[in-house]
């Protein structure tokens, strides 16, 4: 499924856009999320609504919905068994690519910029994320009730992490963020969360700021294979037990090859033009480009962006499909 070049902008209710229930192999790419109430991209699979449907099948013999792991797994059985692997909605989005996108003004009533439930193995790249009143990109198992006990209190020592099986089933995990700039001033709200359920998360090159703290933030099940390598940011917050869980992780987030303590105010002036201002300006039933809109390109020689980031994870082109010839770090390459 490609979904490309298209503006989504100005729901009164909730997202502007809503990928879910079972969804799997989806492109989204070069598109604006704009100015809607909740999430500007909304990818939810849902695994409770998936799974009771594939319950009441007829070609599913199974027992009605009940709260457990082990009512989920057992249904995951027999259903692959009849459909095939990923062949039917099971509550997991495999194989996303989430590029070149921008998502700006969403978020009044909660959600984030790219919000994402249940998606794994899947590439969020070249994203620019900013002015947005919740969090920058999110993932988490939209509080399911089949991972309820392993998430809430879930592990409180590393000891009882002894692999993905005893981890959530239906969190987001083994992803790569990547190249993406995330701009934001919200208490509470972090520039990238991992949050319930979710594991194995790969961030590198990105700019992760949130002036209102923290930048990044990592719950005790997200803490397990986290891997990050020269990202911006301000600071990482590490949820209940996962502060004393850090050796989960294969490197952290404010460790050796980031940069931490870093505001909007102190990043400005590697960009362009840094601001605020609208990316789309409606007008009547149409819609324009802001000529007025921030240029979050480098700056030629910024130290903190343009050359800094890890060469072994950039995306070959930024946001604007140009070549990277440099390891620039954030979603676009240095200006020229």
């Amino acid at each position: 499924m490609l979904v490309q070049d298209n503006l989504f902008a100005g729901s009164g209710k909730e997202h502007a856009a809503y990928f879910s229930d079972g969804s799997d192999d989806y492109v989204i790419r070069r598109n604006m999320f704009f100015r809607s109430n909740a999430s500007g991209l909304q990818v939810n699979v849902d695994p409770q609504a998936s799974l009771e449907k594939v319950a009441q099948h007829p070609l599913i013999a199974y027992p009605p919905l009940q709260p457990s792991r082990e009512w989920a797994l057992g249904l995951l059985a027999v259903a692959t068994a009849r459909f095939g692997v990923n062949a039917f909605p099971d509550g997991r989005g495999f194989n996303y690519i989430i590029e070149d996108n921008v998502i700006n003004g969403n978020g009044r009533i909660g959600g984030a910029g790219i919000n994402l439930a249940g998606v794994r193995e899947s590439l969020i790249q070249n994203n620019l994320v900013y002015g947005n009143d919740s969090a920058g990109i999110a993932e988490w198992d939209n509080a399911n009730i089949f991972d309820a006990a392993a998430v809430r209190p879930g592990p409180q020592t590393a000891a009882e992490v002894t692999g993905a099986d005893v981890l959530p089933i239906f969190g987001c995990s083994d992803n790569i963020v990547r190249s993406n700039t995330v701009l934001s001033a919200v208490k509470g709200r972090a520039a990238l969360l991992v949050g319930n359920g979710s594991w194995e998360t790969r961030a590198y090159n990105n700019v992760l700021v949130n002036d209102e703290l923290p930048s990044v933030e990592l719950g005790n099940t997200s803490i397990w294979r986290f891997e990050a390598s020269h990202n911006v940011l301000d600071r990482v917050s590490y949820e209940g037990p996962a502060a004393a869980m850090k050796g989960l992780a294969t490197s952290l987030a404010d460790g050796a090859g980031s940069v931490t303590g870093v505001t909007r105010q102190s990043l400005a002036s590697s960009f362009v033009r840094a601001g605020d201002e609208p990316w789309v300006v409606l007008e009547g039933n149409w819609w324009r480009l802001n000529p007025g809109r921030p240029d979050f390109h480098p700056r030629a020689g910024a130290a903190l962006l343009a050359g800094g980031g890890d060469p072994r994870y950039l995306p070959p082109a930024d946001l604007e499909g140009r070549r990277r010839s440099s390891p620039d770090i954030g979603a676009d390459a240095a200006a020229p």
